[in-house]
């Protein structure tokens, strides 16, 4: 008798935890699935409002009142090209990304422009690729990284600082991320400020002993390119 008690028992336990596994895939599944979505509006810190990128403005809304949106970009500005945008702490500012140059996947550089005061301006003038800029918590700084360095942005002076120096292709990463952390963990931003915005913290990646393997990229010019 016991022993086929313990088959039993065995077969028991086995398919109390193969229910469970398809319960949590249920689950999973669930959570996962194509649910109603409403894609491209951000909440702004009252609470009250939301704003939109409608063609190259940036509009904002009252979720209680109907309404046509609020431009908040001045019109005596002549921005050609909203890519996205990112509001200051206080959202007093706003941090416009003009134009993209495609990387990979995600990542991108830009052309940086800052609203503020009823102005519309470039800034970051020494960057030749400048990329993942974002503003400290105090709304202070805008830091971004160019050419695999870090550096950082002071709004009140206009002047920039270096943090990183050994940046460089095919070798070092400061402040951004690999191919491969973008393509399999979707972001590409690896860096962060302190609370407080006197410290930032940044990965930093070493591919310099990694060997260098050459393709061809084929995308729809006359010839292809060789790339490495």
């Amino acid at each position: 008798m016991k022993k086929r008690l313990i088959p039993v028992l065995a077969a028991v336990l086995l398919g109390s935890g193969t229910l469970a596994a398809r319960d949590e895939y249920r689950e999973i599944a669930r959570l996962a699935s194509m649910n109603e979505r409403v894609y491209g509006i951000r909440s702004m810190a009252d609470g009250e409002h939301y704003t939109t990128l409608e063609g190259n403005e940036i509009l904002r809304y009252s979720y209680a009142q109907e309404g046509p949106g609020e431009r908040l970009l001045p019109r005596s500005s002549d921005v050609q090209t909203v890519s996205d945008y990112t509001f200051s702490p206080d959202e007093r500012m706003i941090l416009i990304a003009s134009g993209r140059t495609p990387i990979y996947r995600h990542s991108y550089t830009t052309q940086y422009l800052l609203a503020a005061d009823g102005v519309v301006r470039p800034i970051l003038p020494e960057a030749e690729a400048p990329r993942d800029a974002s503003f400290s918590p105090d709304g202070r700084l805008i830091a971004y990284s160019d050419r695999n360095d870090l550096y950082v942005y002071e709004i009140a002076t206009k002047k920039t600082r270096r943090i990183t120096d050994d940046g460089a292709w095919n070798s070092v990463i400061n402040g951004t991320t690999d191919w491969v952390y973008e393509e399999e963990f979707g972001f590409t931003r690896a860096y962060a400020f302190s609370p407080d915005g006197k410290r930032l913290a940044y990965l930093r990646f070493d591919e310099s002993q990694v060997p260098l393997m050459e393709m061809m990229r084929f995308d729809g010019k006359l010839y292809n390119e060789a790339y490495s």
